[in-house]
Order: structure tokens, then sequence, then C-alpha cells
């Protein structure tokens, strides 16, 4: 049982192996992109297109110099009249790993709470003050009378 799983993991990996070598070494590759990267690639002149691997067309390009990498990982087929080159457009290693975090709410702010309870310990500190002297005013103009 420990084996079969490990086969067919193996199996997996010499075949994604081969394949990149086969991409690789050839003269039918362009080699592996990151998602929308552009960056000169060596092709005759002429009119380009891509296509996905179900024969999807994706885009075109004339100058070798205008290259860029579809959006979606995955093969595609670079193709003018006279060639057909292969590409692969993978995820970059830190890309591939789906992290935990925290959700968005839009209109709040997260904190740990020190922040709030020092702005609450200031905002008392200031209203006690504020306080006193509303009191010692309030007591003045009630001895003095409210005739002025």
């Amino acid at each position: 049982m420990f084996w079969s799983k490990n086969n067919s993991f193996i199996k997996q990996s010499l075949f994604l192996w081969s394949l990149q070598n086969e991409l690789l070494e050839g003269t039918t590759s362009l080699g592996t992109f990151s998602p929308n990267e552009s960056r000169g690639v060596s092709l005759a002149a002429g009119d380009w297109s891509i296509y996905s691997k179900d024969d999807e067309y994706i885009s075109s390009f004339e100058n070798a110099n205008q290259f860029k990498a579809p959006t979606k990982p995955g093969l595609y087929t670079v193709r003018s009249n006279e060639e057909e080159k292969l590409l692969i457009v993978q995820l970059s290693e830190n890309e591939r790993e789906i992290k935990e975090g925290t959700s968005f709410e839009l209109g709040t702010l997260q904190s740990k709470g020190n922040e709030e309870s020092s702005n609450k310990s200031i905002i008392i500190w200031l209203l006690i003050p504020i306080l006193l002297l509303l009191v010692i005013e309030w007591e003045v103009q009630r001895r003095r009378g409210f005739t002025n």
C-alpha cells in the first residue's frame, strides 16, 4: 500500500520532469514563465499567436520583445505560419502555498486592543479637568448671579 501511493507520486514527478526537460532542451520550447511576465524571447520575425492546450486563442504579438505570458498557469503553444513552440506558465514557489490569514471587512480596523485602552485613558484624563472647570465656572456664575 505504501509503495502504491509513492509509485503514483513518482510517476507524476517523472512525467513533469520529463515534460519540463523536453520543453527546455529542445528548440520547440520557449521556457518557463510567470503569469503576465513580459520578457523578450528568441523568435523569428513575424506574426505569432498564443494558444492554450485546448487550442483556444489567447493573444498575438509581432515583435519578440512584445511577448507577454498568459495570466493563467498552464501549458501553452506559440504558433506562427511556419513554427510552433511550447511554453509553460507557472506560479512561483511562494505563490503556490495558501497561508492562513485574517479576513477583511470594510470599515473596520483590527487591533490588539492596546491602542484603544490607551486612547480611552487619555480621553478620561482630558475630560476630568474640563468637567472641573465647568463646575467651577457654574459655581462662580451662581454666586455672582446671572445679572451681568
